[in-house]
């Protein structure tokens, strides 16, 4: 049934109380829960109608079945080798281990001036950052995002102006939250609460524009949706404009001018992602 050998938990249980604590108890749970997750397949979407099967809730790494627990902690015991090798496993560098192609494609892209090269991430709160490191000051650029698999976490499309993020931990809240990027402007959405937003901030944290627009859509990004993201840069006063399934969202907002800006997009589970 499963790809590997499963945990026999019999065993586990069977040992003297005192030689087995609830935590290791907890991770044998989470591996038999990781290889009868890995034995799923993924769901399509058909057209931009989300459906039961291809619900973020139903996706197999979504936080009820993620490959990594949200709720894991890097607080475990160093005389447990259970523990030990899952601490391990846990600990792989997102950006040394993961493989760019897995939360985007782009091969067929028709955009000249975008191309997401860098992937970078946060172990601990396992929030992700796709990025363009190139770089657009001037001029008007214009690409589009389809949503291939998506999850109920924040996810945000839009640029930054910070170059390198190396050393840059993210907010749980996403970019949004996040000064240390800079100048950026983005548009939103979290399944988990039903909530839908856009914002533009200055390069020192100072808010030009942050809209909540949930009261507006009944429901956030589904799969098959289309982001399409437009940065102005010729004008005196450069503006972005969002998108969403070929409906603007609202009205333009202005961006800080004489910044150069990087296309981004923050995720968490288990989203992917094709640039058209």
């Amino acid at each position: 049934m499963y790809a590997s050998q499963p945990i026999k938990l019999d065993k586990i249980l069977a040992k003297e109380p005192s030689s087995v604590s609830v935590r290791q108890f907890t991770l044998a749970l989470i591996e038999v829960k990781e290889l009868d997750s890995d034995s799923e397949t993924d769901s399509e979407c058909d057209g931009r109608t989300p459906s039961i099967l291809c619900s973020p809730m139903n996706s197999p790494l979504s936080p009820m079945q993620s490959e990594t627990p949200l709720t894991y902690s890097f607080d475990t015991p160093a005389n447990s080798k259970l523990n030990d090798r899952v601490m391990a496993d846990r600990m792989r560098s997102l950006t040394d281990n993961e493989d760019l192609r897995r939360f985007v494609l782009q091969k067929k892209s028709k955009s000249k001036k975008v191309r997401f090269d860098q992937l970078h991430g946060s172990r601990l709160s396992l929030k992700r950052l796709l990025l363009s490191s190139l770089g657009l000051s001037s001029g008007c650029h214009s690409w589009s995002i389809q949503i291939a698999k998506t999850d109920v976490d924040v996810q945000e499309m839009g640029v930054i102006s910070a170059a390198d993020i190396s050393g840059i931990t993210m907010h749980e809240r996403g970019v949004r939250k996040t000064k240390a990027f800079g100048a950026r402007a983005l548009f939103g959405s979290e399944l988990a609460t039903q909530s839908v937003f856009r914002g533009s901030y200055n390069g020192n944290g100072k808010k030009r524009c942050a809209k909540d627009l949930s009261a507006a859509y009944k429901i956030g990004w589904c799969c098959g949706d289309e982001i399409r993201i437009r940065l102005d840069l010729a004008k005196n006063r450069p503006t972005i404009k969002f998108w969403w399934n070929g409906v603007h969202v609202k009205n333009m907002m202005r961006v800080q001018k004489d910044t150069t800006y990087y296309p981004s997009i923050s995720f968490s589970g288990n989203c992917r992602y094709i640039l058209l």
